[in-house]
């Protein structure tokens, strides 16, 4: 009587092939393109619109922003494609607000965190422009810089800074630029400053994604916009309205990324998460609030007179798991050659095991891609009898993908059907 076991066994190996897997979570595709980090620009453009896909592309030296399916630009607004599947450090910097020399400009936010993104992931990067003057009165407010997924849900926000104002008073003071005119660190912007000597009436600072405060005079600045909503006076539209600068040109634009229009005297507000409030006269305009959603959050003030930029750096790729699989025959035949084919998910190098033991010929067989990535083991048994069959897969980018093996599985060894 044939042993339960062995009639199982039997069963199992009827058919002419098998399937021998060792499966793993499906692994993702190899990176996109090469990268290690860049730096997102203005890309030469000023005021309050941003940069056009040709000017930018013309400013970068990389070569994958030369391709649709990694960048693009859209109304000022970059687009760009993460390569492979890891963690990311995103450091995005306001812009500084508008100034003269000689002043004490209103600094813009430095907001850091890590995040993690997906292979294929498209991002969304607004780099805020500093406030300009059009005459010889009042400047814009500096524009927020900005770093979206394609939803729109927020990863960092870096305010802009408040502008500085025109005329007497404490216009472009030391005192004014740091308690109004830098950028804030949270998410509520700042008010804009009045003059101790006259008492003013100030805008108010922008909160839960809003814009900064107005006020009315015949001097005054204007707010700057926040994520969720314009300005409202002096042009300055929020992220959902392309965070367009102020544009009332008699005076001054406010820079883009949301700065707020400059005014004849009071200074104006900076844009970002929370927009920053407007001067009256002599004083500076607030500075817009910030936003980070990140691991390992660092925030600061940025220490130059500048437009802003976004720094994204690859930190650590995610290590993607693979699949080892081999079709072999149901039996073999002694001393009779028989391919056996793994199929993996990624290039590398893979070995065949009969016993336990490495097959000669057979070890580190580099893999051959069509419409599938495989390696082939030419294998003659020396043996008859039960042998059992597995195969290892080392991949080539072993910092992108896991070694994995096939699972162990039996076949019988037949005699040769004549003598020699």
């Amino acid at each position: 009587m044939k042993r339960a076991g062995s009639l199982t066994i039997r069963k199992i190996l009827a058919s002419i092939f098998f399937l021998a897997t060792f499966l793993v979570n499906p692994t993702a595709d190899a990176a996109l393109y090469s990268f290690a980090n860049h730096t997102f620009t203005n890309c030469s453009a000023t005021g309050n619109t941003g940069p056009s896909q040709a000017s930018c592309r013309s400013a970068y030296s990389t070569t994958w922003d030369d391709s649709d399916s990694n960048y693009t630009v859209v109304n000022g607004i970059q687009r760009w494609t993460a390569p492979a599947s890891g963690t990311y450090r995103i450091k995005a910097l306001g812009a500084t607000g508008g100034g003269v020399a000689g002043g004490f400009y209103g600094y813009g936010a430095s907001i850091q965190g890590d995040f993690t993104l997906t292979q294929g992931e498209v991002l969304k990067v607004l780099v805020g422009q500093q406030g300009l003057a059009v005459s010889g009165y009042g400047q814009g407010g500096g524009g927020g810089s900005f770093v979206t997924r394609s939803d729109n849900s927020a990863l960092v926000i870096a305010g802009g800074g408040g502008s500085m104002s025109n005329g007497g008073g404490e216009a472009g003071s030391s005192r004014t630029a740091r308690e109004c005119g830098d950028a804030s660190l949270v998410t509520t912007g700042k008010p804009g400053c009045a003059w101790a000597g006259y008492g003013d009436a100030v805008g108010a600072a922008g909160t839960s994604g809003g814009a900064g405060g107005a006020v009315s005079s015949s001097w005054n600045g204007y707010p700057g916009s926040g994520f969720l909503a314009d300005a409202s006076i002096g042009g300055a539209k929020s992220w959902t309205n392309g965070s367009l600068g102020g544009n009332l040109t008699s005076y001054g634009l406010g820079g883009f990324g949301g700065g707020g229009s400059g005014g004849m005297y009071g200074g104006s507000g900076g844009g970002g998460y929370s927009g920053g409030g407007a001067s009256s006269r002599h004083a500076h305009g607030g500075g817009g609030g910030s936003f980070n959603s990140g691991a390992n959050k660092v925030e600061a003030l940025t220490s130059s007179v500048a437009h802003g930029s976004v720094l994204v750096t690859l930190i650590s790729i995610a290590i993607s798991d693979t699949t080892t699989t081999i079709a072999l025959p149901s039996s073999f035949t002694y001393r009779i050659a028989t391919n056996l084919v793994a199929t993996v998910t990624a290039p590398g190098k893979v070995t065949f095991f009969a016993n336990g033991k490495r097959i000669g010929g057979c070890i580190n067989v580099s893999t051959i891609s069509s419409s599938s990535i495989t390696a082939t083991c030419s294998y003659k048994p020396s043996l008859r009898g039960q042998i059992q069959i597995s195969a290892t897969f080392t991949p080539t980018d072993t910092s992108a993908y896991r070694v994995s093996s096939s699972g162990r599985f039996i076949a019988p060894v037949s005699p040769r059907g004549s003598r020699r």
